[in-house]
C-alpha cells in the first residue's frame, strides 16, 4: 500500500514513505555494556537503533546517563524506550536533556509527559489479540497526536491478524503520519506481511537478542525489504 505522508527525521535518519525502515531493538545488562556493543560494532552504531532500558539488568540515573551522554557524543541514531512504572519519568526527562533524537512513550503514559517540540514523539499500544478493537486502538493513538503511530498485538490465531491488517490498512489509507504495526507470535511470517502491506517501521532483533516475540533479526529484515 503506497501513501504519502511527510518524511521524519530521527537523527540522521530519514523515515520516508518511499522506503521501509529497520529499528534495531538493543539491551544489556548496564551502560558500559551497551556502550561496549556499540563500540566494537561500528555497523550497529551506524543504524538506526532502539534503547529498551527498561530491559537492562541495572538501572539508574547515573547509568542512563553515562549511556545517553555516550550516544550524544557519537552521534548515534536512537530511540530511547521505557516500559516500566517506575522510575520512567526520571528516564524519559534524562533522554530530553540528553536529546534524544525519538522517544517512544505508551499510550497509557504518553497524554502525561511533556516531549520537547525537537524531539520525535512515538506512541504505542501494546496488547493480545481481541482485548481491544483495532478500530478503538487507532482512534485512541489518533486522540494522542504521535508523530509516529506503533500498535504491537500478541496474536494467538492468525485470521484476527489478518482482520487487523485490513482494518489497518483502510485506516491509515487517510493517515498523514507512518505506522509500525508489530505483530507478535511464534514466527516472522505476520512481521513481514505487515510490511510489504502498511507498516513503514520494522522492529528487528540486534542477531538472536530478541525483545518480542517473532522478531526478526535486522540482518535478516533487511534481506527480505530489499524486494519491497
Amino acid at each position: 500500500m503506497k501513501r504519502v505522508w511527510n518524511e521524519i527525521s530521527i537523527g540522521s535518519k530519514k523515515i520516508s514513505p518511499s522506503r521501509k525502515s529497520v529499528i534495531t531493538s538493543v539491551f544489556a545488562d548496564d551502560s558500559d555494556s551497551m556502550i561496549d556493543i556499540l563500540r566494537k560494532d561500528r555497523d550497529l552504531r551506524r543504524s538506526l537503533i532502539e534503547i529498551r532500558y527498561d530491559l537492562f539488568q541495572e538501572r539508574s540515573v547515573k547509568d542512563i546517563d553515562n549511556l545517553l551522554a555516550y550516544l550524544r557524543e557519537e552521534g548515534v541514531d536512537y530511540v530511547f524506550t521505557y516500559r516500566g512504572s517506575e522510575n520512567y519519568i526520571e528516564y524519559y526527562r534524562e533522554a530530553f536533556v540528553y536529546g534524544a533524537p525519538c522517544v517512544d512513550l505508551d499510550n497509557s503514559i504518553a497524554g502525561s509527559i511533556q516531549v520537547p517540540d525537537n524531539i520525535v514523539r512515538m506512541v504505542s499500544y501494546h496488547g493480545i489479540d481481541g482485548a481491544t478493537g483495532i478500530d478503538e486502538i487507532c482512534n485512541s493513538l489518533a486522540c494522542l497526536d504521535p508523530d509516529i503511530f506503533k500498535i504491537a498485538i500478541k496474536y494467538d490465531r492468525e485470521i484476527n491478524f489478518y482482520q487487523d491488517l485490513i482494518s489497518l490498512i483502510s485506516f491509515f489509507s487517510k493517515s498523514d503520519r507512518p505506522l509500525c504495526f508489530s505483530p507478535m507470535g511464534p514466527s516472522g511470517f505476520m512481521r513481514i506481511i505487515a510490511a510489504f502491506s502498511v507498516s513503514d517501521i520494522v522492529y528487528a532483533s540486534y542477531g538472536d537478542r530478541k525483545t518480542a516475540e517473532g522478531q526478526l533479526s535486522a540482518a535478516d529484515c533487511k534481506k527480505i525489504l530489499k524486494f519491497v
